[in-house]
């Protein structure tokens, strides 16, 4: 399911199933298409994952049929120091 997709779902009420992944282990990705889940949610609020990770991870989950929910540290893209 792409995102597209999961939203159309959830919008018509229909359930989806997913998962939080809290690594970015090559490992996982395989072993998560194979249960049938709809999503991946993807946790960077509470879990310290750098950008290119994140996005490696994102591509990886869509191209496997899992669309990929990112929860992010803050909503602006640069954070003050």
């Amino acid at each position: 399911m792409n995102g597209s997709q999961l939203r159309a779902a959830l919008h018509q009420g229909r359930r989806v199933y997913g998962t939080l992944i809290t690594t970015p282990s090559p490992h996982w990705p395989n072993a998560v298409q194979a249960t049938g889940l709809d999503f991946v949610f993807i946790d960077t609020e509470h879990i310290p994952l750098d950008r290119m990770v994140v996005a490696w991870m994102c591509r990886t989950y869509s191209a496997l049929g899992l669309a990929p929910i990112v929860r992010v540290t803050s909503p602006r893209p640069l954070r003050s120091l």
